[in-house]
């Protein structure tokens, strides 16, 4: 089945709970299964057949990862999890795009749902991808929007490095690592928007421009929806953790609790970001005050030289017939001379007194 979109698409069409801002490239990707299978201390990758893997997932036995990229064929889809004994109500849920953000005991199985982001392009802009998670007895089954954004790249690496694996291993530590390199992926793209910030606030200092607004408008707004996608989950994972659900070992739920203060780090790193694009802002207006000021003063300082010499020339423009200096030979190079005696003397007087001093140059 060909699937012309296969990259993440812009995220201004998602409904209303998720960013309108951060971007998503192209769309829907086919799909591709794989799965590893979890027997003892051995970790193995099964060979799936591409167009029907639910029938090796049956006969399989021991713990499974299923590995789902890409939403192109939903048939498909629906197929491999009916085949796991998926419960409907939580194949609707996985398989919908966009959703929420979700940490949260669903049917006898915990269901996570987030969103990766990354740097996409020279610009940086940010690209997300929706990924979600089911953990059930013995089954762990993940499904990526695309398979462009690989999310759990330390994951993959261990599991084909490593066939064996340590006698304290379960599935639920796997799934708490794959969501912590899903949420620690959210620091880089958060410091190159810091780094953006911290360019547009040289600017604004420098050389105000009224694009640079705009772009200050883009970080902030990019910052409140990354806070939006990531902020709903603290609470969700405290609930979890207060269910002490039997599906997570010990080290699972130490991941988790270190998982909400990930996310408590996320929104305040947010916050810090957004309350230095606010003080760019400031800046910016104060800049354009400034500049606003130094106009209105060169026309001051125009209108104040040239005020007496329009008073002289008004003068002597008169009419009347009792005007001795009308008759004077040099009468009309006398006036041209005083009146540019009067532009240098105020030049000078307005010059020592700093009003000719630019508050609003270029900076270096």
């Amino acid at each position: 089945m060909a699937v012309e979109n296969a990259w993440p698409r812009l995220m201004k069409s998602r409904p209303a709970p998720m960013p309108d801002r951060l971007h998503r490239q192209g769309g829907q990707g086919p799909t591709e299964v794989r799965a590893y299978r979890f027997e003892g201390l051995l970790v193995q990758e099964l060979r799936l057949d591409p167009e029907h893997p639910q029938r090796h997932l049956l006969n399989e036995d021991g713990g499974r990862w299923v590995r789902i990229s890409g939403l192109g064929e939903p048939r498909r889809i629906e197929a491999v999890l009916e085949a796991l004994a998926v419960p409907p109500e939580l194949i609707d849920r996985l398989s919908m795009v966009p959703h929420v953000p979700l940490v949260e005991l669903m049917h006898g199985g915990l269901v996570v749902i987030l969103q990766q982001l990354a740097a996409f392009g020279e610009a940086g802009t940010t690209v997300s991808q929706q990924v979600s998670f089911l953990l059930m007895d013995n089954l762990l089954i993940t499904i990526e929007e695309t398979a462009q954004m690989s999310p759990w790249l330390d994951s993959l690496d261990f599991l084909r490095n490593n066939s064996r694996i340590e006698a304290s291993f379960d599935l639920s530590n796997l799934l708490h690592e794959m969501v912590d390199e899903v949420l620690d992926g959210m620091f880089p793209v958060l410091e190159l928007i810091s780094h953006r910030i911290d360019g547009l606030e040289e600017l604004a200092l420098r050389d105000p421009k009224p694009h640079l607004l705009n772009k200050v408008i883009q970080c902030r707004t990019d910052l409140r929806q990354i806070r939006d996608i990531s902020w709903p989950l603290n609470h969700q994972i405290r609930s979890v953790l207060r269910r002490n659900h039997a599906g997570l070992c010990a080290e699972a739920l130490s991941g988790f609790r270190d998982m909400e203060e990930t996310v408590h780090l996320i929104f305040e790193q947010c916050e810090l970001l957004r309350h230095q694009s606010d003080a760019i802002t400031d800046t910016y207006a104060a800049s354009v005050g400034n500049r606003m000021n130094q106009i209105m003063k060169t026309l001051t300082i125009i209108s104040s030289i040239f005020a007496p010499l329009t008073f002289i020339a008004g003068v002597y423009g008169m009419n009347f017939q009792n005007m001795p200096e009308l008759h004077w030979g040099y009468g009309y190079y006398t006036a041209l001379g005083v009146m540019v005696a009067v532009a240098l003397a105020q030049t000078v007087l307005l010059w020592k007194r700093g009003w000719f001093q630019d508050w609003t140059g270029r900076r270096r």
